[in-house]
């Protein structure tokens, strides 16, 4: 009696229970188009009150910037009623519908119970085999859903369309690696649904190109007349203006004309007038003046006889003292020539001495630009290299020297040494690497993300032949110690974006130097070929 309870135990125990029908399919779309609604709504709604993450949201999410505009002309009361009529939209979209509706969701078939015999304690009754099913092989009359990729037309492909569709894919082979298993007919009413949501699509964004540029062709063609009647009404006014301006011009031309030629009249009599008494006058005098050039002529005779006499030595000892303050003149200038060489030599030495300085302040050097003006305004005997006489090198080197010096403001006639260019290099070390992590349009996330990355960089030192920020830095810093400012502000100039708005003012100032420690390269080379 024990044994056969166990037995009808056993039976009741294997016999499966009906499995309620399950809609994976509906559950899927409906989670879906619930959470693509949720994301949607939630961006709309956070892209009207922020501009940056609608930017953001727009530029990379398809549909996302006609859903902003489309609430955005909501809010300013300009939202224009769509093209497509309701009856339409069901025309296209009535046919799927249906067959969606027309699959039936039968599930799978419940194993029927097995309904236990009574047996006696005289009757051995066999233990029943337990049947064991594969889930990868589907049941009789019924099909594993495949489902194809949704292809769209070549003309009709366009950016935020192809996104929508390899999403919508990518959702398809999820949908595929759950091995669905639905009934034969379910499947290919499916399938045919499926394809034709594929051609109805095509079809939709076809008829909304064509109606699209219809309507554009029919704005343009009716603008086009508006602007040429409107264009034709100014014409015709401007004539009309034109024409009566012109008579008024002519008139008023006519009044001006009679009154110039009037006074013109006036004036040729009155010229004429004036040229008859300046020609009487011009005789008067030219008789005056024949007189007088007689009597000068007598004169003059009389003086030559008398230098031929008694003042015959005067020219000889004119040409001798001549002579000799020719000689003292070129004296004077070899003299002040040397001098004022000797002593520019001197200042511009003492010049590059205090640029080549490193551990001294900031350089003032008005004071000495003075005094190499005025010496160089005196010197006598200026190189000339080119073809044209003025101006020449030396007073252009010193010119610009004077620009270069000469500061709107105190500050900006100072001069860096090398100690204090490498000092503000050091300080601009940590912002040029944190400028290196930023992105080309950086905002606030990435201006705390490049602060934070940047305190993972290694800091190198000596020159290295890398091109990394780090490498560049310590490149700069060698050279800056090495006195090679222009190695230094060459690798400067190389650096890009950020990094080089960081360097800005330091370059400026690294140039101004390296500019003047030319310019005096050039006065002293020139000094030397006098």
């Amino acid at each position: 009696m024990l044994r056969a309870s166990r037995i009808v135990g056993r039976r009741l125990a294997s016999t499966s229970a009906p499995v309620k029908t399950a809609h994976p399919i509906r559950n899927f779309f409906l989670k879906l188009t619930a959470a693509t609604t949720a994301f949607y709504a939630g961006g709309v709604a956070l892209s009207v009150y922020n501009y940056q993450f609608a930017e953001l949201f727009t530029d990379n999410v398809p549909l996302a910037e006609e859903l902003v505009q489309l609430v955005e002309s909501y809010n300013d009361g300009t939202l224009n009623a769509p093209q497509l009529s309701l009856e339409e939209i069901r025309q296209k979209f009535g046919s799927f519908a249906r067959r969606v509706e027309n699959v039936r969701h039968e599930g799978s078939s419940p194993v029927a119970a097995v309904t236990p015999t009574p047996v006696t304690s005289s009757v051995t009754v066999p233990e029943p085999a337990v049947a064991v099913v594969d889930p990868s092989i589907p049941p009789v009359g019924s099909v594993l859903l495949k489902l194809p990729h949704l292809k769209l037309d070549e003309e009709s492909v366009s950016p935020k369309n192809k996104e929508f569709v390899e999403s919508f894919n990518r959702q398809v082979d999820l949908l595929n690696e759950s091995h669905l298993v639905l009934p034969e007919n379910a499947v290919e009413l499916f399938l045919n649904s499926y394809k034709n949501l594929s051609v109805e699509l095509n079809k939709l964004n076809k008829d909304l190109t064509e109606q699209l540029n219809s309507q554009l062709s029919t704005l343009s063609s009716e603008l086009k007349q508006s602007v040429e009647a409107d264009k034709a009404k100014e014409i015709e006014n401007n004539r009309a203006q034109l024409v009566q301006q012109f008579e008024k011009d002519l008139s008023n031309l006519k009044v001006e004309f009679e009154q110039k030629f009037d006074s013109q009249l006036q004036a040729s009599l009155k010229a004429n007038e004036q040229a008859l008494l300046a020609k009487h006058k011009n005789e008067l005098a030219m008789l005056s003046i024949k007189q007088v050039q007689e009597f000068n002529k007598i004169i003059s005779d009389k003086i030559e006889n008398e230098r031929n006499g008694r003042l015959k030595n005067l020219d000889e000892l004119n040409d001798s003292v001549k002579n000799v303050s020719d000689s003292l003149e070129s004296i004077e200038q070899t003299i002040l020539k040397s001098e004022c060489i000797n002593q520019l030599t001197t200042l511009v030495s003492s010049i590059r001495f205090k640029l080549n300085l490193d551990n001294t302040p900031s350089l003032d050097l008005s004071k000495d630009l003075q005094r190499l003006k005025l010496l160089v305004n005196i010197l006598p005997g200026k190189p000339n290299k080119c073809e044209c006489k003025e101006p020449q090198l030396i007073d252009v080197v010193v010119k610009e020297l004077d620009t270069l010096i000469s500061g709107k403001s105190e500050q900006e006639r100072q001069v860096l040494s090398n100690e204090q260019l490498l000092n503000r290099w050091n300080l601009l070390q940590e912002k040029v690497r944190e400028a290196s992590l930023l992105p080309p349009n950086a905002g606030f996330l990435g201006h705390i993300s490049a602060k934070f990355f940047s305190l993972f960089l290694f800091n190198k030192s000596g020159i290295s032949n890398d091109n990394d920020i780090d490498s560049v830095i310590s490149r700069v810093s060698e050279n800056i110690k090495l006195n090679r400012l222009d190695k230094a502000v060459e690798e400067v100039v190389q650096l890009q974006g950020w990094s080089r708005l960081e360097a800005e003012s330091w370059l400026q100032a690294a140039r101004s130097k390296l500019e003047l420690e030319t310019l005096v390269d050039v006065i002293d080379h020139e000094l030397k070929t006098l």
